[in-house]
């Protein structure tokens, strides 16, 4: 004979459940269980709902002295994806007592003796799976995804810590006062930015300095969604001119090329952040999507694209390329042209085409942001972390650019790029200066570009809003 048990299977969340029972037991004696089969099969529960199992322990061939046992699990279903437990220990006494042994289940209350709503015993399974990662998942996925930034061999502007650039900052405040080299804890925080303060990076500043460079870790929970984004902040002091590809065309056929035209001081400033985004899967705990900060802009890879990505030699972790002077971030040597300008369309008579250049290129410097990092924000409850004061620094990281024209010179570059001579193309097609100009300039001048602000005051890219709207 043997000794039987009631157990009922609650499951209290608002989500469908499944109990996964391991055919992995013993001494259980299996065909005198309801329902029948219940060792080795999955049985769904509706959210609020419940199974009522009959347990029977088997007596006799060897079991005399022995607990069944069997082992079960439950698993989520939400969104599509499946959310399981780690399988639970269940036994059975010869005097009809039930008991879990081993480790508590990831989700859910201790068993339960027989109370007056049930006949046996109570498995309540009270809180649905906090749908995202552990600390510990955290931490793995950022070792084993975390991107390597390499710079081109020419870039001299590299990115450095919060504290070290507060060591070559002045703090101003707009009635004249000022606090030079300030701590973190002196820094303004709370409302918005009303133009009171900003920092002034000094000159020694502007290289950064990538041996005490961290990155600063942010993570972007969607609630019930089945990922988490992991946000990569970088500081640089200071950002480069820009570089230009222009090709002066006539009749819409190119009549001259040059593909490296200095636009300095346009895109120059002090204080610029930047963003990698990974996105993880917190069922299977792979990278599903990453998300590179180019400018105003982005660009994002979906799984698949991401499969494509370089990777570090025998690791998963991706290669992200940093331009150069820009800090634009792509994910392959190239020259990554952006924002084209032609004026006027299809080049007829006479005109120019204008194309950003974001040189990328190995050779330089590099980074390993899985290893030198701090996390600074997590939306999640499991991860518990302070946040930096500076974090909530509402102000510019640098002074707003003073550049709010394009200086003659500057066109002249540009026209003597295009088509060799400086003279012809103005006397043709006299508008095309101040064309060019109207066009190029809000490239350049524009709130996001100049003397930046932190990524808090990013509340679309914070906020898991990734514009990939670059032209």
């Amino acid at each position: 004979m043997g000794t039987q048990c009631s157990l009922t299977i609650k499951n209290n969340s608002p989500y469908p459940m499944s109990l996964e029972v391991s055919p992995d037991s013993y001494c259980m004696d299996t065909p005198f269980i309801t329902p029948n089969p219940f060792i080795g099969s999955t049985h769904p529960i509706g959210p609020q709902g419940k199974l009522d199992v009959a347990l029977f322990r088997r007596d006799g061939h060897n079991c005399n002295g022995k607990d069944g046992v069997f082992l079960a699990r439950p698993i989520y279903h939400i969104d599509g994806s499946d959310f399981p437990g780690p399988f639970q220990s269940f036994g059975l006494t010869g005097g009809g007592g039930l008991f879990k042994a081993g480790e508590e289940p990831t989700y859910g209350s201790d068993l339960s003796p027989p109370d007056t709503s049930s006949p046996g015993y109570v498995w309540a399974i009270s809180d649905a799976p906090h749908n995202t990662l552990t600390e510990e998942e955290l931490v793995t996925a950022i070792k084993t995804y975390g991107p390597t930034i390499r710079f081109h061999p020419d870039e001299k502007y590299k990115f450095c810590s919060v504290d070290w650039l507060l060591e070559h900052a002045t703090l101003h405040h707009k009635n004249g006062t000022s606090v030079p080299h300030p701590n973190q804890s002196q820094l303004p925080t709370g409302g918005i930015d009303d133009e009171q303060y900003w920092l002034e990076i000094d000159s020694a500043g502007k290289a950064g300095n990538l041996k005490s460079a961290v990155c600063y870790v942010h993570t972007h929970w969607p609630a019930d969604h089945t990922h988490t984004d992991i946000q990569f902040w970088y500081l640089y002091a200071y950002n480069g001119p820009g570089t230009a590809i222009v090709k002066g065309k006539i009749f819409g056929k190119v009549a001259h090329e040059d593909k490296k035209v200095d636009l300095s001081p346009l895109g120059e400033h002090y204080g610029d952040w930047e963003c990698v985004v990974l996105r993880i899967d917190n069922s299977t705990k792979k990278l599903i999507g990453v998300w590179l900060s180019q400018h105003s802009s982005g660009q994002f890879f979906d799984k698949e694209g991401v499969a494509q990505l370089e990777r570090v030699k025998d690791k998963q972790n991706i290669v992200v390329y940093a331009s150069l002077n820009g800090h634009a971030n792509y994910a392959a040597e190239d020259l990554n042209e952006s924002n084209h300008i032609s004026v006027p369309p299809g080049g007829i008579p006479a005109g120019v085409t204008f194309s950003l250049r974001n040189d990328t290129k190995k050779g330089g410097d590099s980074f390993d942001s899985s290893t030198k990092y701090q996390l600074v924000s997590v939306e999640e409850a499991t991860v518990p972390v302070t946040a930096p004061n500076w974090l909530n620094y509402q102000y510019r990281w640098g002074p707003a650019s003073e550049e709010k024209h394009l200086r003659l010179q500057t066109i002249e570059r540009i026209l003597h790029a295009a088509l060799g001579i400086l003279e012809w193309p103005i006397m043709v097609m006299p508008q095309i200066p101040g064309r060019l100009a109207l066009l190029i300039l809000p490239l350049f001048v524009k709130t996001d570009l100049n003397g930046v602000h932190g990524p808090k005051q990013h509340p679309g890219t914070w906020n898991g809003v990734y514009d990939t709207d670059a032209s």
